[in-house]
């Protein structure tokens, strides 16, 4: 009997809760649960030539990105395909979220399973850009290998996610987000080394007081002093630690 090796998704379906799993050696910003046990066994999306995918976080606290592991099994048994991995900004207009064409970090590496046998695959930052709590972030998964010879990123057994595919006639045009069946994807990071940095340049200055301004009297980002509300403690806080 031949196996059963491909199965037609959609980035539409709903499913359960988030599952999160305990915190790695740096706090997790971002996590779900694993691929296996689900009702619907080993799925996922496929990333090809012909189609990116993209799943968005938003961290509830500031952190300086340390590792991301994702979650990927192939429609290759003989080959190991190469995937692009990147962490993006986000861009929405007219309450249209997506992904930014800006690569705040990117990391290409080929896959170390064959067939349907999902690993979970680890890239470590160099840059350790900041990710800024309340911000939007997606992490995008894009390949040239063809179809039936690509990446599958795995869906969670359980949960749901922000997602984003590419259109199949044009793979660096993004489809409007939405949630869907969660990608399986951790997020791990560090408390940055100058939690004044708010936008994650290396320095102080007014991009960050801008950010600090614009979530004045909310609970962030720009809580810098730690006491749920972004104010005038806050604001000394950051020019102590002005730098430009």
């Amino acid at each position: 009997m031949r196996r059963t090796r491909r199965l037609a998704v959609s980035l539409s379906i709903a499913t359960l809760a988030l599952g999160v799993s305990p915190a790695a050696t740096a706090d997790v910003v971002y996590q779900t649960g694993g691929p296996f046990g689900g009702f619907f066994g080993l799925w996922g999306a496929d990333v090809s030539a012909s189609q990116s995918v993209a799943v968005r976080f938003v961290p509830t606290t500031s952190r300086s990105l340390e590792k991301i592991g994702i979650w990927f099994m192939s429609n290759a048994e003989s080959s190991y395909p190469t995937v692009t991995l990147e962490l993006r900004s986000d861009s929405t207009q007219a309450g249209v979220s997506r992904p930014s064409s800006t690569v705040l970090e990117s990391w290409q590496f080929s896959l170390t399973t064959l067939g349907w046998n999902p690993v979970q695959h680890w890239r470590m930052s160099k840059a350790r850009p900041t990710l800024v709590a309340g911000t939007r972030y997606w992490v995008v998964a894009r390949s040239t290998a063809p179809s039936g010879l690509n990446a599958v990123w795995n869906f969670a057994a359980s949960g749901n996610s922000f997602n984003s595919i590419t259109s199949s006639t044009n793979p660096e045009t993004w489809q409007p987000g939405g949630n869907s069946a969660a990608l399986c994807v951790s997020v791990h990071g560090t408390v940055p080394a100058n939690p004044a940095d708010l936008d994650g340049d290396g320095t102080v200055g007014p991009a960050d007081l801008a950010v600090l301004l614009g979530a004045w009297g909310t609970s962030g980002p720009g809580d810098l002093s730690g006491d749920g509300t972004v104010g005038p403690a806050d604001l000394a806080v950051l020019l102590g630690a002005w730098s430009s």
